[in-house]
């Protein structure tokens, strides 16, 4: 079975293309969009499951084993856990690479919204001087890696080693703001990518999936979102359990997503945006010579 394995930038749309990729004939998905299964051991993100990294143990994630169908999963986090490309390419040889990334600036701001949301940006600290203690360290070399928030926007750092691996045809980015205004376009370009019929989407109605939850409620959605993480290694191998589960997650997570924005909007310093700006702009550059093709930002 080919297998198509899903990264990219957090909160930038993998959820929404791994549930418009799911209702596919075609495709088979996970029974949970995020496996985690090639994350290297110390990243600070838990692998799904348990027992050695082979083929075999992957396959237990795809309760149809059918020779013409793909498998597809969505783990944001592979795009930057260091030993996850290799370790794909090592076990999983049938297999390619779909990264959705976002505007850099767009994904900081998402990004510390969502450490907000979830209760784990530090305490006592302004937005400025998070953002700048990163960029210090990126400068210094310290922590360029996948948990510093503002190189976790320097996208080229981390698919560079997908490319070395894979080569540009079985890697294909694929952006958040596409998605967001032309999907039927997005969702035509993966399925030639995969040699699969674009038709189907012809008249497929788009949802927006994961979007920010809604003030008062994020208190309930970190407790809905451990209890989620903890029953998801016990339900992955039983799909009619952990299907009715999602759907009752899923329903959840329409009733979250209502209401206002729970945390304030903020504005970095015209000094610290202006930074941001000198090191995503070279990004920029970089990110199209290596994708032989134009990003939507300037």
């Amino acid at each position: 079975m080919e297998y198509l394995i899903i990264g990219g930038a957090i909160k930038s749309g993998t959820t929404s293309l791994f549930y418009y990729l799911a209702d596919h004939p075609d495709i088979n998905s996970a029974t949970v969009k995020e496996t985690r299964f090639f994350l290297d051991d110390d990243y600070p993100i838990t692998r799904v499951g348990s027992g050695p990294v082979t083929l075999q143990t992957y396959k237990d994630f795809f309760h149809r084993q059918k020779e013409n169908e793909i498998g597809m999963e969505a783990t944001p986090f592979y795009l930057y856990s260091a030993g996850t490309a290799q370790r794909i390419f090592d076990h999983v040889p049938k297999s390619k690479m779909l990264f959705i990334l976002r505007e850099p600036m767009a994904q900081l701001c998402s990004g510390i919204r969502y450490l907000h949301q979830n209760g784990d940006f530090p305490e006592n600290k302004s937005v400025d001087d998070f953002v700048k203690e990163n960029i210090e360290l990126l400068e210094d070399n310290k922590n360029l890696s996948g948990t510093n928030a503002v190189s976790m926007s320097c996208y080229v750092q981390f698919l560079e080693r997908y490319y070395e691996l894979f080569g540009n045809d079985r890697v294909k980015v694929v952006y958040f703001e596409d998605l967001l205004t032309s999907p039927e376009k997005v969702l035509d370009e993966v399925c030639d990518f995969m040699g699969l019929d674009s038709s189907f989407y012809s008249n497929y109605t788009f949802k927006v999936y994961n979007q920010t939850v809604g003030l008062g409620k994020y208190g309930f959605a970190k407790k809905l979102n451990n209890i989620r993480n903890y029953l998801v290694h016990f339900t992955y191998k039983r799909p009619v359990i952990h299907n009715r589960l999602k759907h009752i997650k899923l329903k959840l997570e329409q009733w979250l997503q209502s209401g206002e924005s729970n945390v304030e909007d903020f504005k970095l310093s015209e000094g610290i945006r202006a930074e941001l700006i000198n090191i995503y702009q070279s990004e920029r550059v970089e990110l199209e010579k290596l994708t032989q093709s134009s990003v939507p930002w300037k």
